[in-house]
């Protein structure tokens, strides 16, 4: 609120009519005149400006520009003094110009390609646009610019473009016509920019990122975030799997932390057509050991194959899953795995650009705790160079149960037991078998087996709850074979 007074001649004041105590707007030109005074009489006209001691707290002080331009800036103080060549003349209330930027304001993690509101406020006379920039180093230099010229409308979207920063900020310049900047405002603190691959937000694309993959993969804790789905879908089909894992890879190997060039390709569509197939297999079981059937995995590929993913299937309580081996033909590669209830999940890829050659033969081992072998291929995901999908023929989905190729005894389990225990052997022909228990002194306590058994791989519960506590020893007797092994109850 103004009073603003015309003064005429010394010590006479003239107020102009209709301005005293008067709400003034910024951007308006109020014109004043002294009529009958003829420009070149020489008379001196003051204009004082003066905010009244009721303004509210924090009311801006006022410019008066003047117009025409014989008149000479007034600074906003009491009593300031203007001694113009014409009589009459005009003034411009000028509020001085400030801009503060909202959005981002420090702490927001923002995710490459995906657009965001950078939003602002702005008070004062003369913004004609605001000019956007971004800076990677904390406002230490803005070389990037968002845009150019955008009107004053108080927010713009902005797709964040591939970078991977957490000292990120946004400046806002507000400029007049001729592109002066008349007043600027920055993020108060740094935010991150983050992409596609960057699963753990730490600004990085590393190792780290790849084993939370495959984590989620495996559906190992904790349950994935959204933003973890997000980054870790690095292919953008909706799904983290292998592809997504050896893309990854792909970035960290041949591209360098920023992985611009995978990132440029993730959205595209591949329109070749797929003409390798790829055929994988449960392979009949290869051997018996320590009384678990070994089945292995094969695949036949025309192509290298980077990255495997197999899904297998089984009842619960049928089979017993041992420790997965890689084989000579995966060597190189690392294994992952995890066996759930009725679902074993396996994945292979090569942390050092390692391929599967081109070819047939086996790639893991699955050693099952049973000779019920009631295992299936749910689902095949083979991986090549380029980190595309190999369209896969899956056969020979459960493996006969084999011979096993000569006789052997397996260590009971449990073991030390109480009271029941499991004893595991294998006849490579049909013959008589004897399977036996002696106490430590050497007398016979038990008799497991005796009679004729057909070829194959068998199993024999003892329940010693009738025994008491110490050592035993177990005979194997099947033609000429002849094994011995010790056991321990313990109750």
């Amino acid at each position: 609120t103004l009073t603003l007074a015309g003064t005429r001649g010394e010590g006479a004041v003239m107020f102009m009519p209709g301005w005293t105590d008067t709400t003034v707007k910024a951007g308006v030109v109020y014109v004043f005149s002294c009529p009958g005074i003829p420009p070149d009489s020489g008379v001196i006209l003051n204009i004082v400006m003066h905010i009244k001691d009721d303004a509210p707290p924090g009311t801006t002080l006022l410019d008066l520009v003047d117009v025409p331009p014989a008149l000479n800036r007034m600074t906003p103080c009491e009593g300031s003094v203007i001694t113009p060549t014409l009589v009459d003349g005009s003034f411009e209330v000028v509020i001085p110009p400030e801009i503060t930027v909202t959005s981002p304001d420090g702490g927001e993690v923002w995710i490459d390609s995906c657009s965001y509101d950078i939003t602002w406020s702005s008070t004062g006379s003369g913004i004609d646009h605001i000019k956007l920039l971004y800076s990677t180093d904390g406002g230490a230099t803005y070389s990037d610019t968002i845009v150019a010229n955008t009107p004053n409308t108080g927010s713009y979207p902005w797709t964040v473009p591939l970078l991977i920063s957490s000292t990120c900020r946004v400046k806002a310049q507000a400029e007049d016509a001729s592109n002066s900047v008349l007043a600027w405002d920055e993020s108060d603190a740094n935010f991150t920019a983050t992409l596609k691959g960057d699963v753990n937000s730490d600004c990085e694309i590393n190792i780290l990122d790849i084993i939370r993959m495959v984590n989620i993969v495996l559906g190992n804790p904790p349950p994935p975030t959204q933003h973890e789905l997000w980054a870790g879908d690095v292919n953008c089909d909706g799904r983290i799997n292998i592809l997504d894992i050896i893309t990854e890879v792909n970035c960290i190997l041949y591209r360098g932390d920023k992985c611009l060039f995978c990132i440029d390709k993730l959205a595209e569509v591949t329109t070749e057509e797929e003409t390798e197939t790829a055929i994988v297999s449960i392979l009949d079981a290869a051997d018996w050991i320590a009384g678990q059937v070994v089945v292995p995995i094969g695949i036949e590929a025309s192509v290298p194959v980077t990255g495997v993913q197999l899904t297998l299937g089984y009842t619960p309580g049928d089979i017993t899953i041992g420790e997965i081996q890689p084989t000579e033909r995966s060597e190189g590669f690392t294994l992952a795995w995890k066996a759930g209830p009725g679902e074993l999940t396996i994945l292979l890829y090569s942390l050092s650009g390692e391929t599967i050659q081109p070819g047939y033969g086996p790639i893991v081992e699955i050693p099952i705790e049973d000779t019920h072998l009631g295992l299936y291929i749910r689902e095949v995901i083979l991986v090549d160079e380029d980190g595309q999908f190999i369209p896969t023929n899956i056969t020979e989905t459960q493996p006969s149960t084999p011979l096993p190729k000569e006789y052997a005894l397996s260590q009971n389990y449990p073991n030390p037991f109480n009271p029941v225990t499991e004893i595991k052997y294998a006849l490579s022909k049909d013959s008589y078998v004897k399977l036996e228990v002696y106490n430590v002194v050497g007398q016979k306590v038990a008799t497991l087996v005796n009679g004729e058994q057909k070829a194959g791989y068998k199993t024999v519960r003892w329940d010693a709850g009738s025994f008491s506590s110490g050592i035993y020893f177990y005979r194997l007797q099947a033609g000429s074979y002849t094994e011995i092994k010790k056991m321990v109850l313990m109750k």
